[in-house]
Formats: C-alpha cells, structure tokens, sequence
C-alpha cells in the first residue's frame, strides 16, 4: 500500500477533505479529532480501534491533563500506526514475492 493508500484510509475513516502533505493531514486530522473528542467520542473510539491504535497510546493521550493536548497525540498515535502497517505490508509483499 503506498502513501497515498494510507492517507485515502485516514481520509475516509476520519471524513477528511484530502489533505494530503503530512503536515496538512496531521493538521486536518486533529481538527477532526477534536471535534469527535467533543461530538462523538464512541465513533473516535471505534475508529482508533478500526485502526488498531495501540491502547498505552490512547491511555497515554486522554492520561494528559490539558484537553487541548489529546487531539495532536492521538493525530500523531493514528499516523504511527498506518506508517507502521505499511511497513508490515511491504515486509510481507517482499516475502512473498517470487524471485
């Protein structure tokens, strides 16, 4: 999956417009999570579990006693998280190549 694929997942699953610079889409990303974090806290919810955020790194985001501070780290958590699944998949797509 390339970077473009990672981004058109965050895209859809956080409703973003396609900002696609990694500042822009961490950016946009955050704003969206704020605005969950204050609307819709059990589909932000189901979304990082969707994505398979890793659970220290919720705990650690909402542990933060400045409200303002969760939304950047959970952005920063959900964009750890696809990088780390695209390199899983280039892994697995190199083992399984013939040669």
């Amino acid at each position: 999956m390339s970077g473009n694929n990672k981004v058109s997942r965050i895209d859809e699953l956080f409703e973003l417009d396609g900002a696609h610079s990694s500042e822009k889409l961490r950016a946009a990303l955050t704003a969206k999570i704020v605005y969950l974090l204050i609307h819709d806290l059990e589909r932000l919810l189901s979304i990082l579990y969707r994505i398979d955020v890793r659970e220290c790194d919720i705990k650690a985001a909402f542990a933060q006693s400045n409200p303002t501070a969760i939304a950047p780290m959970l952005a920063d958590a959900v964009l750890k998280r696809e990088a780390e699944k695209e390199i899983t998949r280039a892994q697995s797509k190199q083992h399984h190549t013939p040669n």
